[in-house]
């Protein structure tokens, strides 16, 4: 992998929630991550290639009816946006790990992605996975709602 990878990860992330969502993520860098208020909605999305690994999207559902409810030009309290909340961050998650895997390893097609899939995670399950991955970056948007994208890999042999 390359240095700096947690900047590569957040232009990926960024660019696509901008050009997705019209949604603008800033890094923490050292302010306090914002607690849970309830267990995270989290995507994963197992990857192949010259790494192999895995790539974790989370935030609130609150949040993520609000990205479907920009995506899907529809008031966020609509109902549809409760209801496929999970399909858009999934679809999001495909769009970052697609850029980002292009940014490290090129748009050659040197590496495979698997399907994106929603995990029912409590908050104490999800803190197991962010203390295991390899990187981790953690954004907020404008009004603190919360999304962490991290990255697990390692090196083909």
């Amino acid at each position: 992998m390359q240095p700096q990878i947690t900047q590569v990860m957040f232009t990926a992330l960024n660019s696509v929630f901008e050009e997705a969502a019209y949604a603008v993520l800033e890094e923490l860098g050292g302010k306090s991550l914002p607690p849970w208020g309830e267990p995270p909605m989290v995507i994963r999305l197992p990857f192949t290639g010259a790494c192999f690994g895995e790539m974790w999207l989370a935030t609130s559902s609150d949040y993520a009816r609000e990205l479907t409810g920009s995506i899907l030009g529809l008031d966020e309290e609509d109902s549809l946006c409760v209801e496929k909340g999970a399909a858009v961050l999934m679809e999001l998650l495909n769009m970052v790990g697609g850029r980002l895997l292009a940014d490290l390893f090129g748009a050659s097609g040197a590496y495979e992605m698997g399907l994106p899939e929603r995990l029912k995670l409590q908050v104490e399950e999800y803190s197991g996975i962010l203390s295991t991955a390899t990187e981790k970056l953690h954004t907020t948007d404008y009004f603190g709602s919360r999304v962490d994208f991290l990255l697990s890999y390692k090196q083909e042999e």
